[in-house]
């Protein structure tokens, strides 16, 4: 083989037919030949045969190497930086040349100034010989000016305000949010869609004569920029409605439902507006009958018949049973990080058992909850024919996301000054469905918080999940600073189907250091503190995903008990309920309505150990009611000047200096101080909270506004009443509203919070701006 400089020998002599020793044949010449052009290497490649003596010859292939290409250059590209645009390209420097990957990668720059609205920029190639084995390749753009989409048009509707059908289309006129969206940035391919979209909102109202004209659009070309504007003309026709619904048996079997029962449930109803989508829907409450009996080959389909005279439709659905099926094999595909075992103990299905429609859907929703999938499309059960007439296999696709997430919060509070939080999480860790996390916390103040996490489902194959996390901390304070060091060792077991039963052990110690006059007061003189604690809790959740929930319903009740024959320094104990409920309103699921609910109970159990101050409530803050800074919220102990009240030697620097100035004080802190000082916060929180997330553009991904209700508040016991002379109200809360907006970026998610008192007191602030960002990995 000559002429080959690039490429080893070795692996074109292991392709070809002819090898030596075999008979020479023309056809395994050709064939050859074709071979090695498959390989795109040469541009041309001659086969030659020189005689050795009478019986052999001498195949020599003479080859001509395709140039490689040395340099790749962009020019006329000044919308894209030269390095972004590399970085999508499919070819590189040293890649012999390959028109069909050039071209590709020609398409593939297009496409990228056709997604910020260039649609009349042109991208072409040029390749300069260097020599006879190197190219230089050169991409060329003209960029045209930028087109923008600045005025939609729709004609011919009286049904609908022409503006309620230029609302629902994916196309949208230039706003002021385009800077964050590609509101404004023309498409035609969106065009379609939005014709698509007309179509099926007329349908849905029983217009089913619709008629639409091709669109017109026009380019207004402009120095700087270029305007398109399109134009939607339609005819509606006569509105269509319901008539009668009867079922007929193809097959003559019995049907598995009552007719007359069935029919209450249908959306379409006799009388109503006809909607093929509902007809659809109803067909498909039918079908689910016959395929949760393992009915897998079941045929239901829904026949309308249209009265043009009357604008009436009837509907008859034609059922035909057939044989039951049988699950063959369930085979998993895509699940590249994540291990089969780990998919397949949530499948209800299994090989060889009786087919069931219902078990699919609940596997697929198993599997959506685990949150390790792209929702929707990410997770497809694929049926084909199985060994036998009556089995199906069925080839699970799946098609994993970001598990793994890093967030972090910068916020400011009066007592603490800045607050930085910073947490890294796996959720699915080496692929086995493990979550590892690790967070910290940093204040101004000093204050700084470590905890590192894992969770493990399925525990030693069984339906438990185990938890385990060790953490620390660090709390500076006037009086003392607390070092602690803490474990957490927990099981969760599923008792029923969506309710889950809890138990968890944990132990902390805490250690006191720095200690003043006051603190010693407090303390007792002791310096160290433990405490041991066990939980009992229950769990209802319905939530469609763990990490975007946007329907469904979770409610969960855990008691625990700390100190008492657990021992530790503490003896209390603990009850605590919450709640979440979302709803989405719309069919894409960008508009979603939350309503989470939290209260709390702390049960002293023995009068002589208190419950730590630093274990009561506190709320306040972007995670329970915006407006108030971090635990701003604190019960009858936030705003009581206690010196004043209940003043003592203590308070006065100079008394030890003087002492004279101070005998009217008393050396040892009042009873009812020493009481406030250890029942700081609350022993009881109420919060609640209302959310309703919606698109700000019309894709509804990238730019999201929020609107929110917050009440709540901590109570304390009688006596703090009685020493701070206030009333207690267990249904008095602090309120607050207002709104945000969340930007998803290829950074993470910025997320803008502005809460604002509803019942501001004097010296408080009107509100409070939070900002909290986010990402996924």
């Amino acid at each position: 083989m000559k002429g080959v400089n690039y490429i080893e020998k070795s692996l074109l002599f292991s392709s070809i037919e002819s090898t030596v020793g075999s008979p020479l044949s023309p056809v395994a010449v050709q064939n050859d030949i074709k071979t090695l052009y498959d390989f795109s290497y040469f541009s041309n490649i001659e086969v030659l045969a020189e005689p050795l003596n009478d019986k052999e010859v001498i195949l020599i292939f003479v080859f001509v190497e395709k140039p490689r290409i040395s340099e790749i250059t962009i020019t006329g590209n000044n919308e894209f930086g030269t390095k972004v645009l590399k970085e999508k390209l499919k070819v590189f420097p040293n890649n012999m040349v390959n028109l069909k990957k050039i071209k590709q990668d020609v398409q593939i720059i297009l496409d990228e100034y056709l997604k910020k609205g260039y649609m009349q920029t042109h991208v072409g190639y040029k390749l300069i010989k260097v020599n006879e084995l190197t190219s230089k390749l050169i991409y060329q753009i003209d960029e045209s000016p930028k087109v923008y989409l600045t005025e939609i048009n729709v004609t011919g509707p009286q049904y609908y305000y022409p503006i309620d059908i230029i609302r629902r289309l994916q196309s949208s006129e230039i706003d002021c949010w385009s800077w964050a969206n590609s509101s404004g940035v023309f498409h035609e391919d969106k065009v379609n869609v939005d014709l698509q979209i007309i179509s099926q909102t007329y349908l849905q109202q029983g217009f089913i004569k619709l008629k639409i004209d091709k669109p017109k659009v026009k380019i207004i070309k402009n120095p700087d920029y270029a305007r398109v504007v399109i134009d939607i003309n339609l005819v509606e026709g006569d509105q269509y409605f319901t008539g009668d619904i009867t079922f007929v048996s193809d097959d003559g079997e019995d049907f598995l439902f009552d007719p007359m029962e069935k029919l209450e449930t249908f959306i379409l109803q006799k009388g109503e507006v006809y909607n093929p989508y509902a007809l659809n829907t109803d067909r498909f409450k039918l079908m689910d009958i016959y395929l949760e009996r393992g009915y897998a080959f079941a045929r239901v389909s829904g026949k309308p018949k249209i009265n043009d005279e009357t604008k009436i439709v009837d509907i008859t659905y034609h059922v035909t049973r057939k044989e039951k099926a049988y699950i063959g094999r369930v085979e998993i595909q895509g699940n590249y990080a994540t291990k089969d075992d780990v998919v397949r103990r949530e499948l209800e299905i299994h090989d060889n058992e009786l087919y069931n429609g219902t078990k699919i859907r609940q596997s697929q929703q198993n599997i959506n909850k685990l949150g390790f999938f792209k929702p929707g499309t990410g997770i497809r059960f694929n049926k084909t024919s199985g060994a036998s007439e009556q089995t199906l296999d069925y080839d699970l696709q799946l098609e994993e996301s970001m598990t793994g997430s890093f967030n972090g919060g910068i916020s400011y509070s009066g007592n603490d000054g800045g607050i930085l939080n910073l947490s890294v999480s796996q959720r699915n860790l080496f692929g086995t469905g493990r979550s590892l996390k690790f967070s910290m916390e940093f204040k101004q103040t000093g204050d700084n918080k470590y905890n590192l996490s894992l969770t493990t489902p399925y525990w030693f194959d069984t339906f438990f999940t185990n938890t385990f996390s060790i953490y620390s901390s660090f709390v500076p304070d006037d009086q003392y600073d607390t070092q602690s060091l803490g474990i957490n060792y927990g099981l969760s077991y599923p008792i029923w189907k969506d309710w889950n039963a809890s138990t968890n052990y944990s132990w902390r110690t805490e250690e006191y250091s720095n200690v003043n006059s006051d603190g010693e007061e407090i303390l007792e003189g002791d310096y160290y503190d433990s405490y041991k604690s066990i939980l009992l809790g229950i769990k209802y959740s319905t939530v469609n995903n763990p990490m975007f929930p946007s329907n469904g319903y979770e409610a969960s009740f855990y008691a625990e008990q700390f100190g008492g024959v657990l021992g530790g320094s503490s003896e209390y104990r603990e009850y605590n309920f919450n709640t979440r409920y979302f709803k989405s309103l719309n069919e894409n699921e960008t508009v979603i309505f939350a309503i989470k609910y939290n209260q709390g109970y702390l049960q002293e159990t023995n009068p002589d150990t208190p419950i730590p101050s630093n274990q009561r409530y506190y709320v306040g803050g972007i995670t329970t009611v915006h407006g108030f800074d971090w635990y701003d919220i604190e019960g009858p102990s936030g705003g009581f000047d206690i010196a004043a009240a209940y003043p003592y030697q203590g308070d006065y620097s100079d008394c030890e200096a003087t002492g004279s100035e101070c005998t009217s004080l008393s050396s040892e802190l009042d009873p009812d101080r020493v009481y406030f000082a250890q029942h700081q916060g609350g022993n009881q929180k109420k919060v609640l909270n209302f959310e309703l997330l919606f698109p700000l553009t019309r894709e509804g991904q990238n730019l999201r506004g929020v609107v929110f209700f917050d009440a709540g508040n901590v109570y304390a016991e009688d006596r703090m009443y009685e020493i701070t002379g206030t009333e207690k109200d267990e249904w008095a809360f602090r309120k607050s509203t207002g709104l945000g907006a969340r930007i998803i970026t290829p950074m993470g998610v910025l997320r803008f919070e502005y809460g604002i008192k509803l019942d501001q007191k004097e010296g408080e602030s009107a509100g409070k701006f939070d900002f909290h960002i986010s990402g996924l990995f």
